[in-house]
């Protein structure tokens, strides 16, 4: 009345956010299954992978509500407490404390001998690796950021998606074991020769199920 505007309805805002963050879920998945997703450190695919997953989380985690961080705190907090303990294994710690850590003998013996002094370490033995674990986390954290409050019907439709991601991998996996030279594929080549890559998030399952499930087929 007398002219003024009526503010719109919150409601929409809410459903919207829901719709934004299933689609970019959705293309989230998709980007993984073609860039190979992986934990290897030797996936070239993963310097872009990776970045995108980083700049993901920030994006999820500035859109998640007090509600939402409320409702799904166990879970959250539980993603929390393990990267924070694998970025804690990358704290260099003073020689003195270093040294004190068990298994640390052997290495304090290299270094008498090497004279390489008493530089400052991290807890873990193999930095490399457990930066790699470190960053390999931020893929599923993406994932879950921005899945956190999706609603019931939109997580079905998210796992039809992941299954039809899965057997899409699963049948170029086996074109290509199928194909005329079965030691040339058309996807990276993995350190398991006799295992063709297909385009699936989940190493495992495409190398367990499926090939496995071809094996028997042959036998049988």
């Amino acid at each position: 009345m007398g002219g003024g505007k009526i503010r719109p309805n919150n409601a929409p805002t809410g459903i919207d956010r829901q719709a934004t963050r299933f689609w970019l879920l959705v293309a989230f998945l998709v980007f993984v299954s073609l860039t190979g997703g992986g934990s290897r450190p030797d996936i070239s695919s993963l310097v872009i992978l990776r970045p995108v997953a980083i700049l993901l989380c920030a994006g999820a985690g500035w859109m998640i509500t007090a509600d939402e961080l409320r409702q799904h705190r166990f879970v959250l907090g539980m993603i929390a407490v393990i990267v924070g303990l694998t970025a804690f294994h990358l704290i260099p710690l003073p020689p003195a404390l270093w040294h004190l850590l068990p298994g640390r003998e052997i290495v304090t013996q290299i270094d008498l001998h090497a004279g390489l002094g008493q530089p400052w370490r991290p807890i873990s033995l193999a930095p490399s690796d457990t930066r790699n674990a470190l960053f390999s986390l931020f893929v599923p954290l993406a994932a879950l950021l921005v899945g956190v409050g999706l609603r019931r019907v939109q997580l079905e439709g998210l796992l039809l998606i992941f299954i039809a991601l899965g057997c899409i991998s699963g049948l170029l996996g086996l074109l290509q074991l199928l194909g005329p030279q079965p030691g040339r594929y058309i996807f990276t080549r993995t350190l398991i020769t006799a295992s063709p890559p297909g385009c699936s998030p989940i190493e495992t399952i495409r190398r367990c199920s499926w090939q496995r499930c071809f094996r028997c087929w042959q036998l049988g």
